[in-house]
């Protein structure tokens, strides 16, 4: 079975756009999104 063979986990942050238009600073927050999703245990998301 290619799963048990080859575990896949996903962390995904998600940054929404509001009054911050500035790429840069949005990518930073998704970035962190992401790390805070991982040190929770991974398998996750978390949108800010």
């Amino acid at each position: 079975d290619l799963i048990s063979k080859w575990p896949i986990s996903f962390s995904i942050g998600v940054a929404m756009v509001g009054e911050e238009r500035d790429f840069d600073a949005l990518y930073r927050r998704a970035d962190q999104a992401m790390y805070t999703v991982k040190n929770k245990g991974r398998d996750g998301f978390e949108i800010v």
